[in-house]
């Protein structure tokens, strides 16, 4: 409840911070998801080492509202995307398993814009995302299931359905309809935390955390 306030006061405050004289444009953004996704504490238990997970290519895809202020440069966008990713979890003992994660994300950019003309036009932004989880337990049910055999007892990840990211990016404008650009997503808050009762191996996966790490590219026609 807390992140879902704190997404509507900086969007209020945002709105708010507009000046009368700021165009205002919407646009449909889409692009791919290239994730990089942090499982670095779940390898560092002797038993899972030979546990691969690969973040295979996704995409994304929503309509986007584009705040400019003229003359001065600065501005905004305000998205509404559906995300899709998927992952492979490769284990010794079983067949390598696809697993894929469904999200809605409002990222939330403060944008700075550099005129190179009537044609082209560089940007750079940067401020927070939020994504909620459509299906929360897809990729961590089927993780689970890929290390039963390597973790003797009962273990699980436990799965966030919101998570709240920092975003950097930056892109190209053309002739003021097409964006260019792509998004690094850093992961503020844990997507998953492990949860094991008892022995060693158990208590090593217990608190053991996920952070997302996605590259976007981007492609947003502005109508």
């Amino acid at each position: 409840m807390r992140k879902q306030f704190l997404l509507l006061v900086i969007i209020a405050g945002l709105a708010l911070a507009m000046p009368a004289k700021a165009q205002i444009k919407f646009g449909l953004k889409l692009g791919t998801n290239i994730s990089n996704t942090d499982f670095s504490e779940m390898r560092e238990i002797d038993q899972l080492k030979d546990v691969a997970i690969k973040n295979n290519a996704g995409f994304f895809v929503g309509p986007v509202m584009d705040i400019k202020i003229p003359l001065l440069g600065f501005g905004a966008d305000i998205a509404l995307q559906y995300s899709y990713n998927s992952y492979t979890i490769e284990t010794p003992e079983m067949q390598d398993r696809k697993s894929k994660q469904h999200m809605f994300e409002i990222p939330v950019h403060l944008k700075y814009n550099f005129d190179l003309g009537s044609i082209l036009g560089l940007y750079v932004a940067a401020g927070p995302s939020f994504g909620f989880n459509i299906n929360p337990d897809s990729f961590w049910k089927d993780l689970t299931i890929a290390v039963a055999d390597e973790i003797d007892g009962n273990h699980t990840y436990k799965r966030n359905s919101t998570e709240v990211y920092l975003d950097f990016g930056a892109g190209l404008t053309i002739l003021s309809k097409v964006q260019l650009g792509f998004t690094y997503n850093l992961g503020l808050t844990d997507a998953a935390k492990g949860r094991g009762v008892g022995g060693v191996v158990r208590e090593a996966w217990d608190g053991n955390a996920v952070k997302s790490r996605v590259w976007k590219i981007s492609a947003t026609y502005i109508f």
